[in-house]
């Protein structure tokens, strides 16, 4: 189970259900730009993205993962500083603390149905973010997921959202957040936080 496998750009490591994708290994090569991950490896899937897998990888710009892929993993893109798109598979129920953080080129996600979390500071400091789709799925958003989003505008909140944790949209300055018919801003977003307080 500890075995490094090597196919192409990238290093894997088996796991419970396939392999988690561990290392990018020519991040500092400037003439690869957009990337396409294999949904196989060594002839099982491939999962999971794993921890600090694309950490600063600065010259990539675009990243198409495979169907299979259920977890993104901890600052797993994080430091990206020119990714302009990713897809995020159907499949996606995990996206853990720090995975976006620092991508200051990303315009746009869109979360997919069968995520349930998003960890704390997924998405903090994505400079140029302005469009976020999340999930009805969607059940808890870390703290800080969306804060220095400076272009962040609207972002609705699905009405079964059991935690919004502190500061999700923290020094965001433009985001309208609406959740249940009413929006929030700066302004007033305490009372958004509040709503989530628990005795």
């Amino acid at each position: 189970m500890s075995d490094i496998y090597k196919q192409g750009y990238f290093e894997f490591k088996e796991n419970d259900e396939g392999y988690t994708l561990t290392a990018y290994c020519t991040k500092n090569d400037q003439t690869v730009t957009e990337i396409e991950i294999p949904d196989v490896c060594n002839q099982k899937p491939v999962t999971k993205i794993g921890d600090c897998a694309f950490l600063e990888s600065n010259f990539v710009k675009k990243v198409v993962l495979p169907e299979s892929v259920v977890q993104i993993g901890f600052e797993a893109f994080s430091g990206c500083e020119n990714l302009e798109h990713i897809n995020l598979p159907s499949g996606l129920t995990v996206i853990l603390d720090e995975s976006f953080s620092g991508c200051t080129s990303l315009m746009s996600i869109e979360i997919p149905e069968g995520v349930k979390r998003i960890g704390e500071y997924a998405f903090n400091s994505c400079y140029m973010l302005e469009s976020v789709k999340l999930p009805q799925s969607l059940k808890i958003i870390g703290s800080r997921v969306f804060s220095n989003d400076k272009e962040l505008r609207e972002i609705k909140l699905p009405d079964g959202l059991e935690e919004l944790e502190s500061g999700v949209f923290a020094y965001s300055e433009k985001v309208c957040v609406v959740f249940k018919g009413k929006t929030y801003t700066q302004e007033n977003i305490e009372e958004l936080y509040d709503l989530f307080v628990t005795a």
